[in-house]
């Protein structure tokens, strides 16, 4: 590493220890974008390995430096997945989380071929209505013992780990009373491969998918998604996201635009779309309709086989349904 980027990371960390958490400044987040490739990537993985054992946040120095520093933030999260795949929790309840998965806000995903070896059983369906999501895998190391804080919508828990628990035979049905999806290792190969982040209430689709190209493709687009509906509020030009009611609308030239940016055709684009409840109006009419509901009390809400549809809670005239026919059509299925 080289001599000034040690010496700024040296003096990231010492600032640290005395305010329990990391400030990272504009000059901080500029410095950094100049460094070449390797050098960043190192500096990202010292950092975030600091604050893992130390239990330490990671927070911009003011609300202007926000928007420099989430760019940032964002890339340090993805490193989450990678530096936990090497360790074994178990909760309490004798729920076995086998090494390999992914953790993301509201979900956790599992590859087959790093939890279970080859295995053959594909798409892993939750069998009755998930009782808990995780919303947030958080690992802290104190001494020589590992613990995993699981924090779930209604009640916090600790997950300790237990190597040997691994061999516990009862892992996928666990797994499945609780909403995990375990997915088809072939299917999400590159995802695997990528660490890439999945939206897990969309991935039907690729399930269905024919071509390894397509599916490649349709997890793009997901991905794309996944990260503006991950931010608090986001205005793509004209289209209006949220976070807790997820995507309420998107425009066709924001929609066509996210197709071809992940090489889809825009009718499987809007097939995938739509079976997430995202409208793509058709009239400047409905567009305000649209904004309308999404500024009021409206929300989404999770239908079987993964389906998001809007449950609006306004007026009788406020009620927005999707007027694209594929979209239309696929929603009221």
């Amino acid at each position: 590493m080289r001599e000034d980027v040690a010496k700024r990371l040296q003096a990231l960390v010492e600032a640290g220890r005395e305010k329990k958490h990391i400030v990272l400044s504009q000059e901080d987040v500029l410095f950094l974008a100049k460094l070449p490739g390797d050098e960043y990537e190192r500096f990202k993985l010292e950092l975030y390995s600091f604050a893992l054992l130390n239990s330490w946040k990671i927070l911009p120095e003011n609300r202007l430096d926000a928007l420099v520093t989430r760019a940032l933030l964002e890339s340090l999260e993805k490193l989450t997945a990678r530096q936990l795949t090497e360790f074994v929790p178990t909760a309490p309840e004798g729920l076995v989380l086998p090494p390999g998965y992914v953790v993301e806000a509201g979900v956790l995903l599992l590859d087959p071929r790093e939890a279970f070896g080859q295995t053959d059983e594909g798409l892993v369906r939750p069998v009755a209505e998930p009782a808990v999501y995780l919303e947030k895998f958080v690992y802290t190391c104190r001494g020589r013992r590992e613990v995993y804080t699981a924090t779930f919508p209604k009640k916090p828990r600790r997950v300790e780990l237990s190597p040997a628990a691994v061999e516990d035979g009862k892992i996928i049905p666990a797994l499945k009373n609780i909403g995990v999806r375990v997915f088809d290792p072939v299917v999400f190969l590159d995802y695997v491969e990528k660490s890439r982040r999945l939206n897990w209430d969309l991935l039907s689709q690729a399930e269905e998918a024919e071509a390894k190209e397509e599916t490649s493709a349709l997890v793009a687009l997901l991905d794309l998604l996944r990260e503006t509906i991950l931010r608090d509020k986001v205005e793509l030009r004209r289209a209006v996201l949220r976070t807790g009611e997820r995507v309420v609308a998107l425009w066709p030239s924001d929609f066509q635009r996210l197709a071809k940016r992940v090489g889809l055709t825009e009718e499987l684009a809007l097939q995938a779309l739509a079976d997430a409840g995202v409208l793509v109006p058709s009239s400047a009419r409905e567009k305000k309709r649209v904004v309308a509901v999404g500024t009021k009390r409206a929300r989404m809400v999770v239908l079987r086989e993964g389906a998001l549809l809007p449950e609006v809670e306004v007026e009788a005239e406020a009620e927005v349904t999707p007027t694209h026919p594929a979209a239309g059509a696929k929603a009221s299925a």
